[in-house]
This record gives structure tokens, sequence and C-alpha cells, in this order.
């Protein structure tokens, strides 16, 4: 119970840092947000040049709260990694593909995911 604890916690201090990076690219604060989101993937033991090759959903772990959450927060930085750096869509779709998972295999209804399962869709389709 207590390392679920530690790990939400973690979990919840990484999705502040991944809003104040969103906020910080959307005003154009380019050079700091770069850092968080190099920080963020760090933090994850995930290397951003390697995370589209990668089956996250295989590493669920034996906590499937703090899992799930994990891989929306990896979606997160995955969308924010498309906006600077170039609109690869590979990020959003490997995003979508994550979120999806979730949507499939947790109990747990969420409009968030949905919204931003929407917004990566408008992504797409620009």
């Amino acid at each position: 119970m207590f390392k679920s604890d530690f790990l939400l916690k973690q979990l919840e201090d990484l999705a502040k840092l991944i809003a104040r990076m969103a906020s910080l690219r959307k005003e154009l604060e380019l050079e700091k947000a770069e850092k968080l989101l190099q920080e963020a993937y760090s933090s994850l033991n995930l290397e951003e040049t390697k995370v589209l090759g990668m089956d996250l959903t295989q590493e669920m772990g034996d906590d499937p709260k703090t899992a799930f959450f994990r891989l929306e927060l990896i979606a997160d930085l995955l969308v924010e990694s498309y906006y600077m750096h170039g609109n690869s869509v590979l990020y959003l779709e490997k995003a979508k593909s994550l979120l999806n998972f979730i949507q499939e295999n947790s109990s747990t209804f969420s409009i968030e995911i949905i919204q931003k399962l929407e917004e990566i869709e408008r992504q797409l389709n620009n």
C-alpha cells in the first residue's frame, strides 16, 4: 500500500510538471519546456527517441491504478513531443493507442481521456 501511494504521488507530481511544460510551450518558452519534457521522460525511465518503438502496455506492474495513470502521462508526453518536435504524427498515433488501451482495459470511465482522444483525432485530421 505504501509503495502504491508513493508511486501515485510521484505520478501526480509528474502530471503537474507536464501541465507546466504545456503552459511554457504555449507561452513560447520552448527552451524551458524542452528541459521539462526531457526531465519528464527521464523520471519515467524512458528515452524519447525510443518510446515510439516500445510496447508500453506490457509494463503494467502490480497496481492497475498507477499503471493506467502512468500510461496516460506517457500519452500526454507524446502529445507534447508532437507539438515541440515538428508535428510528427507518430507521436499522436502512439498517444492515441495508449489512451485507447486505457479505455479498453480500465474499469474506470474517464471523460478526460475521451477529450484527449478527440483532440488527437482533430490534430490527425488536419
